[in-house]
Protein backbone atom coordinates (compact mmCIF):
# COMPACT_ATOMS: atom_id res chain seq x y z
CA UNK A 1 0.00 0.00 0.00
CA UNK A 2 1.11 3.70 -0.45
CA UNK A 3 0.03 5.89 2.18
CA UNK A 4 -0.86 9.55 1.14
CA UNK A 5 0.12 12.15 3.74
CA UNK A 6 -1.56 15.03 2.79
CA UNK A 7 -4.63 13.39 2.44
CA UNK A 8 -4.42 11.15 5.87
CA UNK A 9 -5.56 8.00 3.68
CA UNK A 10 -3.98 4.85 1.60
CA UNK A 11 -3.85 3.16 -1.90
CA UNK A 12 -3.69 -0.63 -2.18
CA UNK A 13 -1.52 -1.88 -4.91
CA UNK A 14 -3.00 -4.55 -6.85
CA UNK A 15 -0.85 -7.47 -8.35
CA UNK A 16 -1.15 -5.69 -12.32
CA UNK A 17 0.23 -2.33 -10.58
CA UNK A 18 -3.01 -0.87 -10.36
CA UNK A 19 -3.25 1.92 -7.37
CA UNK A 20 -6.80 1.90 -6.01
CA UNK A 21 -7.87 4.33 -3.28
CA UNK A 22 -9.86 3.56 -0.28
CA UNK A 23 -13.29 5.36 -2.10
CA UNK A 24 -12.69 3.44 -5.01
CA UNK A 25 -12.62 0.42 -2.75
CA UNK A 26 -15.69 1.43 -1.14
CA UNK A 27 -17.08 2.57 -4.65
CA UNK A 28 -17.02 -1.03 -5.95
CA UNK A 29 -18.81 -2.78 -3.04
CA UNK A 30 -21.52 0.21 -3.36
CA UNK A 31 -21.39 -0.77 -6.98
CA UNK A 32 -22.16 -4.66 -6.09
CA UNK A 33 -24.85 -3.46 -3.67
CA UNK A 34 -26.53 -1.07 -6.51
CA UNK A 35 -25.97 -4.07 -9.17
CA UNK A 36 -27.85 -6.54 -6.81
CA UNK A 37 -30.72 -4.19 -5.74
CA UNK A 38 -31.62 -3.69 -9.70
CA UNK A 39 -31.47 -7.53 -10.20
CA UNK A 40 -34.14 -7.55 -7.56
CA UNK A 41 -36.40 -4.91 -9.37
CA UNK A 42 -35.72 -6.82 -12.07
CA UNK A 43 -34.43 -4.04 -13.89
CA UNK A 44 -31.18 -4.92 -16.50
CA UNK A 45 -27.85 -3.34 -15.03
CA UNK A 46 -26.21 -3.34 -18.10
CA UNK A 47 -28.90 -1.33 -19.80
CA UNK A 48 -29.64 0.93 -16.43
CA UNK A 49 -29.81 4.26 -18.09
CA UNK A 50 -32.78 3.59 -20.50
CA UNK A 51 -34.89 1.71 -17.46
CA UNK A 52 -35.02 5.21 -16.32
CA UNK A 53 -34.36 4.17 -12.34
CA UNK A 54 -32.32 6.05 -10.37
CA UNK A 55 -31.56 3.99 -7.03
CA UNK A 56 -30.62 6.26 -4.44
CA UNK A 57 -29.16 5.04 -0.82
CA UNK A 58 -28.90 5.96 3.20
CA UNK A 59 -25.62 4.17 4.86
CA UNK A 60 -25.70 3.74 7.53
CA UNK A 61 -22.20 4.65 10.11
CA UNK A 62 -20.65 4.17 13.72
CA UNK A 63 -22.03 6.83 16.17
CA UNK A 64 -18.62 8.46 16.13
CA UNK A 65 -17.88 8.31 12.77
CA UNK A 66 -16.27 11.55 11.84
CA UNK A 67 -16.79 13.90 9.32
CA UNK A 68 -13.40 13.49 7.15
CA UNK A 69 -14.98 9.41 6.52
CA UNK A 70 -18.36 10.75 5.63
CA UNK A 71 -17.04 12.80 3.08
CA UNK A 72 -15.13 9.63 2.02
CA UNK A 73 -18.57 7.89 1.60
CA UNK A 74 -20.12 10.48 -0.28
CA UNK A 75 -17.34 10.61 -2.84
CA UNK A 76 -17.71 6.94 -2.96
CA UNK A 77 -21.42 6.74 -3.63
CA UNK A 78 -20.71 9.14 -6.25
CA UNK A 79 -17.94 6.55 -8.14
CA UNK A 80 -20.50 4.05 -8.05
CA UNK A 81 -23.21 6.52 -9.36
CA UNK A 82 -25.82 5.92 -6.44
CA UNK A 83 -27.82 9.16 -5.00
CA UNK A 84 -26.81 9.30 -1.57
CA UNK A 85 -29.30 10.49 -0.02
CA UNK A 86 -28.46 10.75 3.54
CA UNK A 87 -25.82 9.00 6.19
CA UNK A 88 -27.69 8.14 9.80
CA UNK A 89 -25.76 5.97 12.60
CA UNK A 90 -26.89 2.60 13.36
CA UNK A 91 -28.79 2.67 16.25
CA UNK A 92 -31.10 5.13 14.38
CA UNK A 93 -30.97 3.07 11.44
CA UNK A 94 -32.52 0.36 14.12
CA UNK A 95 -34.83 2.02 15.55
CA UNK A 96 -36.44 3.48 12.42
CA UNK A 97 -36.68 -0.70 11.42
CA UNK A 98 -37.97 -0.93 15.10
CA UNK A 99 -40.82 1.37 14.31
CA UNK A 100 -42.30 0.04 11.77
CA UNK A 101 -43.51 -2.81 13.70
CA UNK A 102 -45.00 -0.47 16.34
CA UNK A 103 -48.54 -0.98 17.43
CA UNK A 104 -50.87 2.31 16.76
CA UNK A 105 -50.81 4.51 19.72
CA UNK A 106 -47.90 2.98 21.33
CA UNK A 107 -44.60 4.90 23.04
CA UNK A 108 -41.79 2.23 23.66
CA UNK A 109 -38.20 3.11 24.96
CA UNK A 110 -35.93 1.17 23.90
CA UNK A 111 -32.04 0.18 24.06
CA UNK A 112 -30.22 -0.84 20.98
CA UNK A 113 -27.03 -2.99 21.18
CA UNK A 114 -25.04 -3.41 17.57
CA UNK A 115 -22.08 -5.95 18.55
CA UNK A 116 -19.81 -5.21 15.19
CA UNK A 117 -16.60 -7.09 14.55
CA UNK A 118 -14.56 -4.03 16.37
CA UNK A 119 -16.43 -1.95 18.56
CA UNK A 120 -19.67 -2.27 20.09
CA UNK A 121 -22.65 0.19 19.66
CA UNK A 122 -25.24 1.50 22.30
CA UNK A 123 -27.41 3.70 21.86
CA UNK A 124 -30.96 4.96 23.48
CA UNK A 125 -34.32 5.78 21.44
CA UNK A 126 -37.79 6.78 22.48
CA UNK A 127 -40.03 5.79 18.81
CA UNK A 128 -43.95 6.17 18.76
CA UNK A 129 -46.58 5.55 16.71
CA UNK A 130 -49.65 7.50 17.15
CA UNK A 131 -52.88 8.99 15.12
CA UNK A 132 -53.82 12.53 16.11
CA UNK A 133 -57.00 14.13 13.89
CA UNK A 134 -56.79 10.81 11.63
CA UNK A 135 -53.38 11.51 10.66
CA UNK A 136 -50.64 8.80 11.96
CA UNK A 137 -47.44 9.63 12.54
CA UNK A 138 -44.19 7.88 13.47
CA UNK A 139 -41.62 9.99 15.06
CA UNK A 140 -38.35 8.54 16.72
CA UNK A 141 -36.23 10.70 19.47
CA UNK A 142 -32.62 9.58 19.81
CA UNK A 143 -31.33 10.18 23.34
CA UNK A 144 -27.93 8.78 23.58
CA UNK A 145 -25.47 7.27 21.18
CA UNK A 146 -21.79 5.80 22.27
CA UNK A 147 -19.53 3.83 20.58
CA UNK A 148 -16.89 1.17 22.98
CA UNK A 149 -14.03 0.65 21.25
CA UNK A 150 -12.52 -2.78 21.25
CA UNK A 151 -14.71 -4.12 22.76
CA UNK A 152 -15.43 -6.87 19.56
CA UNK A 153 -17.80 -9.39 19.21
CA UNK A 154 -15.57 -11.57 19.77
CA UNK A 155 -15.30 -10.59 23.02
CA UNK A 156 -18.79 -11.23 23.33
CA UNK A 157 -18.18 -14.75 22.38
CA UNK A 158 -15.70 -15.41 24.34
CA UNK A 159 -17.76 -13.76 27.87
CA UNK A 160 -20.79 -16.26 26.53
CA UNK A 161 -18.28 -19.26 26.56
CA UNK A 162 -16.78 -18.82 29.88
CA UNK A 163 -20.42 -18.43 31.25
CA UNK A 164 -21.47 -21.50 30.06
CA UNK A 165 -18.47 -23.29 31.08
CA UNK A 166 -18.84 -22.37 34.66
CA UNK A 167 -22.66 -23.65 34.50
CA UNK A 168 -21.49 -27.18 32.94
CA UNK A 169 -18.62 -27.72 35.79
CA UNK A 170 -20.29 -26.53 38.65
CA UNK A 171 -23.50 -29.33 37.43
CA UNK A 172 -21.16 -32.30 36.41
CA UNK A 173 -17.80 -30.92 39.05
CA UNK A 174 -15.16 -31.22 36.48
CA UNK A 175 -12.91 -28.87 34.85
CA UNK A 176 -12.84 -28.52 31.02
CA UNK A 177 -10.82 -25.25 30.81
CA UNK A 178 -7.59 -26.99 29.45
CA UNK A 179 -9.68 -29.30 26.48
CA UNK A 180 -9.25 -27.51 23.61
CA UNK A 181 -11.76 -29.36 22.09
CA UNK A 182 -14.54 -28.86 24.34
CA UNK A 183 -13.61 -24.77 24.15
CA UNK A 184 -13.72 -24.68 20.79
CA UNK A 185 -17.43 -26.44 21.01
CA UNK A 186 -18.31 -23.79 23.69
CA UNK A 187 -17.01 -20.75 20.98
CA UNK A 188 -18.98 -22.19 18.56
CA UNK A 189 -21.88 -22.42 20.20
CA UNK A 190 -21.85 -19.10 22.16
CA UNK A 191 -21.34 -17.39 18.80
CA UNK A 192 -24.44 -19.05 17.35
CA UNK A 193 -26.42 -18.09 20.78
CA UNK A 194 -25.21 -14.36 20.06
CA UNK A 195 -26.51 -14.12 16.16
CA UNK A 196 -30.00 -15.84 17.42
CA UNK A 197 -30.22 -13.06 20.26
CA UNK A 198 -30.11 -10.69 17.59
CA UNK A 199 -33.74 -11.40 16.85
CA UNK A 200 -34.80 -12.81 20.12
CA UNK A 201 -35.01 -12.23 23.54
CA UNK A 202 -34.15 -15.91 24.48
CA UNK A 203 -32.47 -18.68 23.05
CA UNK A 204 -31.46 -22.49 24.09
CA UNK A 205 -27.96 -23.57 23.35
CA UNK A 206 -27.67 -27.29 23.54
CA UNK A 207 -24.31 -29.18 22.86
CA UNK A 208 -24.12 -33.03 22.89
CA UNK A 209 -21.50 -34.57 24.32
CA UNK A 210 -19.14 -31.67 25.32
CA UNK A 211 -17.11 -33.60 27.60
CA UNK A 212 -16.45 -36.92 28.65
CA UNK A 213 -20.19 -37.75 26.98
CA UNK A 214 -21.91 -34.95 28.96
CA UNK A 215 -24.12 -32.52 26.90
CA UNK A 216 -24.70 -29.26 27.65
CA UNK A 217 -28.21 -27.58 27.70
Amino acid sequence: YVVDHKRGTIYLKMKDNMVLSTEEITANILGYIKKLAYNHLNIDYKNKRSANVNIGCVISVPCNFPQRKKEALLNASKIAGLELIGIINGVTAAAIHNANDLALNTTKLTMYLDVGSNNINVGIASVSYVENNKVRTRTINMHACEVLENNSGTKIDMLLSEYLRKKFEEKFNVNIENDKKAMRKLLTASNKAKLLLSAKKSTDVFIESLYNNKSLQ
